[in-house]
């Protein structure tokens, strides 16, 4: 190994090549060169990369504010208990809060924004809690409910601005944005998986014991583990970038080609069978998410895949799945207008004839972008440039 470093010494692909070989017998190897090779702008660069003193994972600092967040969160969620009020109305009003507030106070705090932007930012996050909290009504009122659903986005927007650290004019910003949702996600997901695990395995070795504690760790440790997941999740991608980043191109590679069979075996059964999608209220809803599930998948596989080359395989899929989903748009639209028609508006539905024609608009935007960079050779950032134009639609809508 060491006749090959020096050979390939001025010759950094064969290097690398060498590095990723055998990591342990390259560094031995180079190490014992390093006397002889040191001065040289390669060797001092190997050396440096090879003995990169990695910072800690959780310095104190980060430990405790996760911590503290995470208490305050629980603390917050397990109000109704301490205070003996309802707990599904306080729960439908504050368990968004109790989970994006601690995000966006992590990333004021890590951003370094000015003092005065902090400001604006508190005000913000008190006004919602004191519009939220003396909003009128119950769970069984329909607009109540509403509020209470589109809330979360108007949170999401305070949460942006602060990871943007108030660029929100910048389109590399906003996308950056995105594809940190779609990580964090999926972190997410895992750490409540081993959560969960290790939640099943504490409370069955106590149960060994004769020691029932279910339901004390549920409602006094569990409640806290919760808000603390995606917290500790944005913590790892923002100083792991790396974590995630292969994962995630990974996942939407693979989900593709499956979403796009499912959507073309779906439509071709709602054509061909006579199910009556007009009369079926869980039917609409149900269709919805598909829809919201499909226009999540593509934002986050263009976000997560700006530099596919035109014409490719992956284009003519996402495409495919964008023109799909507008024709399969079609269909929940023509069935909301039917219920519209024939029983009158609601609050409801109004709501999901909104949602449905601002995802419309979206997709068709999307996909006549798609459908450029496949027949025209158009670079892919102008799709991205395109879904990062159109999120402040969005958070319109949700306010």
């Amino acid at each position: 190994m060491e006749k090959d470093i020096l050979t390939n010494l001025q010759n950094p692909s064969q290097l690398e090549k060498l590095y990723r070989t055998d990591k342990i017998t390259f560094k031995r190897s180079f190490d014992l060169l390093y006397p002889q090779i040191q001065g040289q702008i390669l060797a001092d660069f190997w050396h440096e990369r090879l003995h990169y003193a990695i910072p800690r994972i959780f310095p104190t600092r980060d430990v405790l504010f996760i911590i503290i967040s995470a208490f305050v969160s629980g603390f917050v969620l397990k109000l109704p208990s301490i205070l003996s009020i309802p707990e599904e109305p306080f729960l439908l009003r504050n368990a968004a809060l109790a989970m994006i507030v601690p995000l966006i106070t992590y990333f004021t705090w890590m951003g370094k924004i000015s003092y005065r932007r902090m400001l604006f930012l508190f005000v913000l996050i008190l006004g919602c809690v004191i519009f939220i909290n003396t909003f009128p009504g119950n769970p069984s009122n329909d607009i109540f409910l509403l509020v209470c659903l589109h809330f979360p986005i108007l949170l999401w927007a305070i949460w942006g601005m602060a990871y943007m650290r108030f660029s929100i004019q910048n389109l590399d910003q906003r996308l950056s944005f995105l594809k940190f949702n779609g990580d964090l996600i999926i972190l997410t997901a895992l750490i409540g998986m081993a959560g969960i695990i290790l939640s099943a395995l504490t409370i069955g070795l106590f149960d060994v014991i004769g020691m029932d504690i279910g339901e004390f760790y549920a409602e006094n440790i569990a409640i806290v583990l919760l808000p603390a997941a995606p917290l500790l999740g944005a913590y790892l991608i923002q100083n792991n970038p790396g974590l995630v980043g292969k994962i995630s191109p990974m996942i939407a590679s693979i989900c593709n080609p499956l979403v796009l069979t499912m959507l073309m075996v779906y439509l071709v059964t709602i054509i061909f069978t006579n199910h009556d999608i007009y009369h079926n209220r869980e039917f609409l809803l149900i269709f919805n998410l598909l829809l919201l599930g499909v226009l999540v998948l593509i934002y986050f596989t263009i976000s997560g895949h700006s530099r596919i080359p035109p014409r490719s395989t992956s284009v003519i899929i996402l495409c495919l799945i964008s023109i799909l989903t507008i024709a399969a748009n079609a269909f929940a639209l023509s069935a909301i207008g039917f219920r519209i028609w024939e029983w009158g508006i609601t609050p409801n539905r109004m709501a999901v004839l909104g949602a449905n024609i601002i995802i419309l608009i979206n997709l068709v935007l999307v996909a006549i972008q798609l459908i450029r960079v496949l027949v025209f050779g158009v670079k892919m950032e102008t799709v991205g440039r395109t879904i990062g134009r159109y999120l402040p639609v969005y958070i319109l809508w949700g306010m």
